[in-house]
């Protein structure tokens, strides 16, 4: 198979789209973020590839997640480039969804971010001492930018896929 064609579809289509204006846009993901609360993490290093559903919360224009462990901080642990991706089940042929790509960074619990997150979400770091042997780990996402893709756009003649840098 020549790969290059497939690679390059939205690259070539995109800029010949009819693009949402940058505010409204960025309104329209920020509400999509914020009706949403799971996400697909994709973390990758070497031969080991993962892809997790994690609970998120969408804060000061980063995704924060708690996770107790597991294959996901392989990758984490080398590479901290992550994609995540969020949808709507699909429903009478309409279809809405976005990707993110972002770096990762652990929150250390000395860290206030730590603290302020568990605040934020009105729990204590006490609660996961009886499941989890440390301090249960905090995840940020830097966003870097987001690919949204909503049948909606096409109804106001827009494309349906937009892209927006953070």
């Amino acid at each position: 198979m020549d790969f290059e064609l497939p690679k390059n579809y939205w690259i070539e289509r995109d800029p010949k789209g009819n693009k949402v204006e940058p505010e409204k846009l960025k309104k329209n993901i920020i509400d999509f973020l914020e009706n949403h609360n799971v996400m697909a993490l994709a973390t990758a290093c070497g031969d080991i590839v993962r892809n997790t559903p994690v609970e998120y919360r969408y804060k000061d224009g980063a995704l924060y997640f708690l996770s107790e462990g597991g294959q996901k901080f392989n990758g984490l642990e080398v590479n901290k480039n992550v994609c995540c991706a969020i949808f709507d089940q699909m429903s009478k042929g309409i279809c809405r969804g976005l990707q993110i790509t972002g770096i990762a960074e652990i929150i250390e619990p000395d860290n206030p971010e730590y603290i302020d997150f568990f605040k934020f979400r009105k729990i204590s770091p006490k609660y996961f001492e009886k499941r989890v042997p440390y301090p249960i780990p905090l995840v940020k996402i830097n966003i870097k930018c987001f690919d949204h893709f909503d049948w909606a756009y096409a109804r106001s003649k827009h494309h349906l896929r937009q892209h927006l840098d953070v």
